[in-house]
């Protein structure tokens, strides 16, 4: 399976030489490439994981690439959201073993790198606020599903204080709350409080 997806990613990168490629594929050539099966199986583990955040029902999209990223000098993916302007969940699979790019999650109490083992499945919303390390030796391969609804309720401000507290949606609601929709007040109270 693991060799397949790297195939299929690496012939595109023939023709679109890019050291950051996304290689969009539909559900049915996830199917062609690793089968019925285990497309399905990773398809529910995704759709049943975080039901608390509503990304269910009929306008439900799904977004499947596979990504190839080639050691660039110095380049590391700044801590950032997923679809600002959406309600996601993001699948990632490690597809290959390389030096550097390890995904950091920061959360509320601390920041977690997680090992990149080939394989694992990693599941994270669009209210966790992660980078990834500079790739130092090797091209990092990695099976990317998403589902998401169009999402258009959060706020400017709302985005502005979960990326920069690393925080959920309620954290920020609340803080927001307390400081009149202020996210510089709302921040700076964050950190006093802590």
């Amino acid at each position: 399976m693991i060799n397949k997806l790297i195939n299929t990613v690496d012939n595109h990168y023939l023709t679109n030489k890019k050291k950051d490629l996304k290689y969009i594929i539909s559900k049915e050539e996830l199917i062609d490439i690793i089968g019925i099966e285990q497309t399905l199986d990773l398809l529910n583990i995704i759709e049943t994981s975080y039901p608390e955040r509503g990304i269910t029902g009929k306008d439900l999209k799904l977004n499947i690439n596979i990504r190839r990223i080639e050691p660039d000098i110095n380049k590391a993916q700044h801590f950032h959201l997923d679809c600002q302007q959406r309600k996601s969940k993001i699948m990632q699979i490690p597809l290959n073993k390389h030096i550097g790019g390890k995904t950091i999650y920061a959360l509320n109490d601390g920041a977690i790198i997680p090992e990149r083992n080939i394989g694992d499945i990693y599941i994270h919303t669009d209210e966790i606020v992660h980078g990834v390390t500079e790739l130092k030796e090797g091209t990092r391969y990695s099976l990317f599903i998403q589902y998401y609804i169009q999402d258009n309720t959060r706020s400017s401000e709302q985005n502005k204080v979960i990326k920069e507290i690393g925080s959920s949606l309620d954290i920020a609601n609340h803080y927001l709350s307390l400081n009149n929709n202020d996210s510089d007040k709302a921040i700076e109270q964050y950190y006093n409080d802590k």
